[in-house]
């Protein structure tokens, strides 16, 4: 998933072209570049904000029962208001980087399978806040190469989902007091859920960045 994968983008890149950047320092690197992630690097990678996502399906039992719904032409605007890094990188080549994010605006379409009060989707706009990123993992490194193994992605919810839209055919007053609550809480879960669904991908697309960034695309310092 397009998305995810490229939080861990932002936080890989940093190991690829800063090999002497202290770890108390990666804060520093990565609000100096802020803008850069934004807008890909003039265009050298693809834009940060807003990150635009083709698809992604997520399962969540509500009042109704089990549901598969699955998100269309998904955007995510908000992503470089990330104000606080925390990072550690061991000898062995072991790294952990803690990433918040205040808020992320998301709108997208969706489809519900079943449907639900006969509504078989419509559109979704929502505020996620309050996010941390966590990303873990091992590297290799050599005078030419670097490897990193076992990237594993972990994103905490740690406030409710607000400014919660939907519309769509069908849509009545029922199903929105019976979903915006639903929403507001487990809207969280619900794209960590994702998160793990969708880790080989993120795992695969990030060193397709590493790699990219390794013959010298982009330049963080």
């Amino acid at each position: 998933m397009r998305f995810l994968s490229l939080l861990c983008f932002v936080v890989c890149a940093l190991f690829v072209n800063s090999k002497n950047v202290p770890a108390d320092n990666v804060s520093e690197v990565f609000l100096k570049n802020r803008e850069n992630f934004a807008n890909g690097f003039d265009g050298s990678l693809p834009s940060l904000d807003p990150l635009n996502v083709d698809s992604f399906s997520v399962v969540a039992n509500t009042p109704f029962g089990q549901t598969k719904s699955t998100l269309q032409h998904v955007s995510f605007k908000g992503f470089n208001s990330f104000d606080k890094i925390k990072s550690h990188t061991s000898p062995n080549g072991n790294f952990a980087i803690q990433i918040h994010v205040p808020k992320i605006e998301m709108a997208g379409d969706y489809t519900t399978v079943p449907a639900v009060l006969d509504v078989a989707g419509g559109q979704l706009k929502a505020t996620l806040n309050d996010i941390t990123i966590n990303i873990a993992g091992e590297t290799q490194k050599s005078k030419s190469t670097i490897k990193f193994n076992n990237v594993h992605v972990q994103i905490v919810f740690k406030a409710p989902t607000t400014n919660i839209e939907l519309k769509g055919k069908n849509i009545t007053e029922e199903y929105l007091k019976t979903f915006k609550p639903l929403l507001a809480s487990k809207m969280g879960s619900l794209l960590s859920q994702a998160t793990k669904v969708y880790q080989s991908e993120i795992s695969e697309f990030v060193a397709n960045y590493l790699n990219a960034m390794h013959e010298g695309t982009v330049k963080l310092l």
